[in-house]
């Protein structure tokens, strides 16, 4: 009797492990995931070239702060953690500028997207760490994810013309890589599972009607439309991982 007791308490231990290990991992993406998001978002917010700001755009990306502390915390991150503090801290000092004067967010602007750098090296590091336990298709909606906000990123860089970027890769090559990674990505996903696709085909449809805009760099910016349509999508893809067993 003792060995089936063994047995059975071991598959628990497993099981627990394995449960504990996919929630990191969740809790890891989110991390990285809302980062992207968040800079995205105050790079429109503050972007000259808007000619009024959203009231909504600040209410997200206080949201996406509030999470990435709360995911810090709960998870024991204290370096994670002091970086989305200071982070919290460059988006006050930046809304507590006048909205008047040539370029008075810039600089800000660049310290918090370096403060987000460091914050996805050490994040990565850890996902990459635990990630061999992940199933197929959770991975790589959570790839398609990450690299629907690096784009996203990207985008609004190259839309705040006043920007200092240094330190950033805003090259035609990246952008097409990251697509590349982001329209074949989805397409694969949508050819092998048939109840996935119903919910992918949106989201590539999506991100088909702002590729134009991605894609040619001498058209005319518009950040907000472009933010409305990804921001939905990796907010989707994040859900769809999250719900996906395979």
């Amino acid at each position: 009797m003792k060995r089936p007791l063994v047995l059975f308490l071991s598959a628990c231990v497993l099981s627990a492990s394995s449960w504990a290990d996919d929630q990191s991992l969740e809790q890891l993406h989110q991390l990285r995931t809302r980062s992207l998001l968040l800079c995205a978002n105050a790079l429109v917010q503050f972007n000259e070239y808007e000619e009024r700001g959203d009231t909504l755009r600040p209410e997200a990306y206080r949201a996406d702060l509030a999470e990435m502390k709360q995911i810090s915390a709960s998870s024991k991150l204290p370096s994670e953690l002091a970086l989305v503090s200071e982070m919290e801290q460059q988006i006050a000092e930046l809304e507590g500028l006048p909205r008047q004067g040539t370029n008075r967010y810039g600089h800000g602007l660049a310290k918090l997207l370096d403060l987000q750098q460091q914050l996805e090296q050490l994040a990565s590091k850890r996902y990459q760490s635990m990630e061999g336990s992940e199933p197929n298709q959770r991975r790589a909606l959570r790839t398609i994810s990450l690299d629907t906000g690096r784009m996203l990123l990207l985008y609004q860089s190259r839309a705040f013309v006043l920007l200092p970027k240094h330190g950033l890769d805003i090259s035609e090559e990246t952008n097409q890589q990251l697509d590349g990674h982001i329209s074949v990505g989805l397409q694969n996903l949508i050819q092998m599972n048939a109840s996935l696709a119903t919910r992918l085909v949106p989201v590539e449809r999506r991100y088909q009607f702002v590729r134009g805009k991605l894609m040619n760099f001498q058209q005319n910016w518009a950040p907000s439309g472009v933010a409305l349509y990804l921001e939905r999508n990796i907010r989707e893809l994040d859900q769809l991982a999250s719900d996906s067993n395979n």
